[in-house]
């Protein structure tokens, strides 16, 4: 079971997608580092969770609509910055494999080129996997790198059909479903296996939910805690 850090280690470095939560994640030994991306009003590809986060003087800031100067003046809390994912895949530097998940609008063909770039600095094909919630980002991204890894991301039921959003994985040639655990009963990931993909769940802190998922059988177990997550467990 691969153990994925939710934003990195979310839980012992909030609000994650941060630097210091990258590093912490690589420290608790995890497989795999999740995290978000947007794209800001200047083309550079930022490493953020919502797409309007707040400044110090608590006035949203549309990541869309403005600079990563700008972006960096934002404090996050103890003085922590919007990383870039160039700056993030540099701090990672292969210890651990990317979860990059596209949030926001027009981000699948920068970060396809992103990691195209990262290949021919040594990184491997197998070290991405590229997920989303937005279908069309996702088709996009598998058009343009079909070679790359990609998820499609389910939530609740009355925001996706979980059905239709496998069968959509399953078209692209995705390599994983990953669901909200709540809505992640055990013959939807038997559903999963079946159509020959992966199933990761999130974010599970619990106890009793992390058991449960282990009983059902899935792939990977993304946490804000992936400490908590046991090793080489099937």
């Amino acid at each position: 079971m691969l153990r994925i850090g939710h934003r990195g280690a979310r839980g012992y470095e909030p609000p994650g997608n941060t630097i210091p939560s990258f590093r912490k994640a690589l420290e608790l030994g995890v497989d795999i580092i999740e995290l978000d991306v947007h794209r800001c009003a200047t083309g550079e590809l930022v490493v953020v969770h919502d797409g309007e986060p707040y400044n110090d003087n608590g006035r949203e800031t549309y990541v869309s609509r403005t600079s990563l100067s700008t972006l960096r003046e934002i404090d996050l809390g103890n003085g922590q910055r919007i990383p870039t994912l160039d700056e993030v895949i540099g701090v990672v530097d292969r210890k651990a494999k990317l979860n990059v998940e596209l949030k926001g609008k027009n981000t699948a063909r920068a970060v396809a080129d992103t990691i195209l770039h990262r290949l021919q600095d040594g990184w491997a094909r197998d070290d991405f996997l590229v997920s989303s919630f937005n279908l069309a980002e996702l088709k996009d991204f598998h058009a343009y790198s079909p070679s790359i890894k990609t998820g499609v991301l389910v939530s609740w039921p009355w925001k996706h059909n979980p059905i239709k959003r496998i069968n959509f994985a399953k078209d692209i040639g995705a390599h994983s479903v990953n669901s909200r655990y709540q809505v992640t009963p055990k013959f939807m990931v038997d559903y999963v296996h079946k159509l020959g993909m992966e199933s990761y769940v999130w974010t599970v802190n619990e106890p009793e939910a992390l058991d449960r998922m282990q009983r059902y059988g899935v792939d990977g177990i993304i946490s804000d805690y992936p400490d908590n997550i046991p090793k080489n467990t099937v």
